[in-house]
């Protein structure tokens, strides 16, 4: 897309009754826009607050309804970020909002996720742990939606080396993961006794391994 100045904006933006954000628009008399056009309008704005600046970003599509010098613009809500900054670029500490409702809380290097982070996704799945470029890399504990909990190595936002997963239900696996899946040498703990342990490939049983059944005794009334 070809950004371009279309005009400037008079005095504070304010909300409407719904959140959204209402812009007067002051535009030149060259290059006036004209009823038949569609403009795709990005706004940015930004203020320092003593250790953190805040800074949020919107954009739409602009129909214009009538010719005329002073428009009115209503833009949604956006993406937003809070936090550290160094040279333009977020870097140190901050907080992401992002439009479809998940969120980041943690480190940024360079404009990315590094070091250590909280991700909270819409759906309600949460990553605590470490970030490399915008990926799990390292240590961290993933909790899902469904109570189920692993915690362990991830590589490239896949469970990645050794961890350990309690599911909701009770059993529990602790073992080896590659590229998100069982395999290697693991063990897998049913809710109801019964135990497994040896190789796993792809999530499933495969090659050498020990299963034990429970043994459960009934008397008779």
């Amino acid at each position: 897309p070809i950004l371009c100045n279309i005009g400037e904006i008079s005095g504070e933006p304010v909300t409407d009754e719904f959140g959204n954000f209402i812009f007067s628009w002051t535009v030149p008399e060259s290059g006036q826009p004209t009823p038949d056009t569609d403009y795709h309008i990005y706004v940015s704005y930004e203020s320092s607050d003593e250790d953190y600046v805040y800074s949020t970003s919107q954009s739409t599509d602009l129909i214009i309804l009538d010719s005329t010098v002073d428009l009115v613009a209503e833009i949604a809500p956006g993406e937003e970020y809070i936090g550290n900054w160094d040279q333009g670029i977020i870097s140190g500490i901050g907080v992401q909002i992002f439009l479809n409702g998940d969120n980041y809380v943690g480190a940024w290097e360079n404009g990315n996720r590094n070091g250590f982070g909280i991700f909270t996704d819409s759906k309600g799945n949460i990553f605590e742990g470490d970030w490399k470029n915008n990926f799990k890399n390292g240590k961290g504990i993933l909790l899902y939606n469904n109570k189920d909990k692993y915690e362990g190595d991830w590589k490239n936002n896949f469970k990645h080396g050794k961890g350990k997963i309690v599911y909701a239900n009770g059993d529990i696996y602790e073992g080896e993961y590659v590229e998100g899946m069982m395999q290697g040498w693991g063990s897998y703990f049913h809710a109801s006794g019964n135990i497994y342990k040896g190789y796993w490939e792809n999530d499933k049983k495969e090659g050498q391994g020990t299963f034990t059944y429970t043994c459960l005794l009934y008397t008779s009334p």
